[in-house]
């Protein structure tokens, strides 16, 4: 048994770099929805809670340099085994979400050695969240797929009591992971709005967003808990 993990999952969870970042975007998300929900008269202390939401924004930034690589390594592992309408949404989930963070790191650093104007950084950033949301999309799609098949396999009478559970439980997983793109799929919209560059537009509710990300950045530290190891018996010898 891992020690971190005997002592808290808490510590086993932010060992991880994902389990990090979903703790640190919970907090990003939760000031949002603060200064959404502020009354009027506190406008500094909604200032300052929009100057630690940009600071955490942009550390997050930094975190996911080169994680497009990951998506790449993704894909090259894939094993294509729910059919090919889920591998072609899946595959389309992974490209969307490969070119938001290429396009974020290329914004990122852009911004940061000022290699670019500031009208190509919005639409460099703008075409990342465009990425970011289409990937939401097909993650949804994808999900609500799986839970089509999950219930088709259920119906089938052969199906055993233990397999039934198993697949109640698979089904419940992938319910709250298909909630997770649809919330995330209103925060990208929201960040695609924004960076727009058209004028007219006003952006939607900051508490509303708020509320959708850190539901979202719960759910993701959901996924991400460390499960614990199943106890081994004391008759068990290696």
């Amino acid at each position: 048994m891992d020690p971190m993990l005997r002592r808290s999952p808490w510590l086993a969870l932010l060992k991880s770099v994902n389990g990090r970042d979903k703790l640190i975007r919970l907090i990003q998300y939760a000031l949002r929805m603060s200064r959404g929900l502020s009354p009027r008269g506190y406008e500094n202390v909604s200032d300052r809670a929009l100057a630690v939401e940009s600071a955490i924004a942009q550390a997050r930034q930094v975190g996911r340099l080169i994680k497009w690589i990951h998506i790449l390594e993704k894909q090259w592992k894939a094993s294509p085994d729910k059919g090919i309408g889920f591998d072609i949404l899946q595959a389309g989930m992974d490209a969307g979400l490969f070119g938001f963070f290429l396009l974020d790191n290329l914004t990122w650093l852009t911004r940061t050695g000022k290699l670019a104007s500031p009208e190509w950084i919005r639409q460099n950033a703008h075409r990342s969240y465009i990425s970011w949301n289409i990937s939401n999309i097909f993650g949804s799609f994808a999900s609500i797929l799986h839970l089509i098949q999950l219930r088709r396999f259920l119906a089938k009478s052969t199906t055993s009591a233990s397999q039934r559970a198993a697949i109640h439980r698979e089904m419940r997983i992938v319910f709250i992971r298909l909630l997770r793109f649809l919330l995330d799929a209103v925060v990208s919209a929201n960040l695609v709005r924004n960076t727009s560059g058209r004028k007219g537009l006003t952006p939607w509710k900051v508490s509303w967003v708020g509320a959708c990300g850190v539901a979202s950045s719960a759910i993701a530290l959901w996924d991400q808990w460390p499960e614990p190891p199943k106890p081994t018996s004391p008759h068990t010898t290696n």
